[in-house]
């Protein structure tokens, strides 16, 4: 299951977006509230995503907490904040975000920007293993397979090797 980290100094908000997350089929770690307790979180459990908060209520927020995950853990991430003035902005692009998602926002908002955020990640690996990813519509993260419906994500354990029935053989060249 796709691991999502939510970082949001507002409880009513996270425990919203909590039930969002949950309807749809993600896995989601406790919530960190501030910048400080993510930082905790990210140390306890490395997420497949992460919902980052712009404002987190206290001298470093959000785009500065980017910076630190972009460092040290290279987690994709999408900001979920209610600021989208331009100085905003300009500070947020300059520490790539996967997404910027502006609230107040719907379920369906919400499933899109994660699914972008998920082949925009999907995409970047199968470059990396230079392979062709507008060819597939899956997701594979961490030895697991993730096929979409709708707004549910199904996840399938891939083994790591399969061995053949004895009445194949390996052909030898």
């Amino acid at each position: 299951m796709i691991k999502i980290l939510l970082i949001e100094d507002e409880g009513i908000i996270a425990a919203d977006m909590e039930n969002m997350l949950g309807k749809m089929g993600y896995e989601v770690l406790e919530t960190a509230m501030d910048y400080g307790e993510a930082l905790i979180r990210l140390a306890e459990e490395t997420p497949d995503l992460i919902l980052l908060d712009v404002n987190l209520g206290g001298k470093k927020d959000g785009i500065d907490l980017a910076e630190i995950i972009n460092e040290k853990y290279q987690v994709p991430f999408i900001f979920t904040t209610s600021y989208s003035d331009g100085p905003t902005i300009e500070r947020a692009k300059k520490v790539n975000p996967t997404n910027y998602l502006v609230k107040p926002f719907k379920q369906e908002q919400l499933f899109t920007a994660i699914e972008l955020a998920l082949f925009k990640i999907s995409k970047k690996v199968a470059e990396e293993e230079d392979h062709r990813p507008e060819e597939s519509d899956n997701l594979v993260i961490k030895d697991a397979l993730f096929i979409k419906d709708k707004y549910r994500i199904y996840q399938r354990q891939i083994p790591l090797y399969q061995t053949a029935p004895e009445r194949y053989s390996l052909a030898q060249s």
